[in-house]
């Protein structure tokens, strides 16, 4: 006769009533496992980083923010940027005219990319039938504008000349440079060269995307 012993029918009934648990424990202490997992990572979960703005303290013109959320207006959007200027030199300088008598003065967008500042976009210049004066600004004294950007989503003939998303005007990390110079004509019209470029840009600030 071959064999152990039989098993007791209640012994078997035993092994089976635990090999049965087996599987729904682990199943459930696995569920606990992504549940606490899951709160982990709803734990970690934050807000989308602000990118860095570089730093230029002694920037001779400043915004009101460091961030701008666009207006929405269906086919365009709008942002609003005040600006305050100082002349931080030791004699007059000029602005020149943009559109009308400044200020805001001739100027243009430069944006933060690839560890360096380039050229974004420069607004046309309606400056009238003849040349006209540009504005002195002594030492120590400024003036405080608003810049609005108007900004089109698509292409039309009614908005050719505005600046398209996208292809005229990209938004991130910008700062304005203004058209400043150290001297007029006898008429008053800006001549001459441009002031040096830390005397002509602003701080950096953010165009957020729409």
């Amino acid at each position: 006769m071959t064999g152990g012993p039989a098993a007791h029918p209640a012994t078997e009934k035993h092994q089976r009533l635990v090999r049965g648990r087996v599987g729904p424990r682990r199943r459930f202490r696995s569920g606990l496992l992504v549940l606490a997992l899951l709160a982990v990572f709803a734990g970690c979960r934050q807000e989308p980083v602000e990118p860095a703005l570089p730093v230029d303290e002694d920037a001779p013109i400043t915004t009101d923010r460091e961030r701008y959320t666009s207006e929405d207006f269906g086919n365009y959007v709008t942002y609003t940027i005040e600006v305050s200027y100082t002349n931080t030199t030791d004699a007059s300088v000029y602005l020149v005219p943009c559109s009308g008598t400044p200020p805001p003065p001739a100027r243009q967008l430069e944006r933060f990319d690839g560890g360096q500042w380039q050229f974004n976009y420069r607004p046309f210049c309606r400056t009238g039938p003849g040349p006209v004066p540009a504005t002195e600004v002594e030492p120590n004294e400024g003036f405080t504008a608003d810049l609005i950007l108007d900004i089109y989503m698509t292409r039309t003939p009614e908005n050719y000349g505005y600046p398209l998303l996208g292809t005229d005007i990209m938004t991130g990390v910008n700062r304005f440079v203004f058209d400043i110079v150290a001297s007029v004509d006898e008429n008053g019209v800006a001549n001459g060269d441009l002031l040096p470029l830390e005397q002509r840009v602003s701080n950096a600030f953010e165009l957020r995307a729409p």
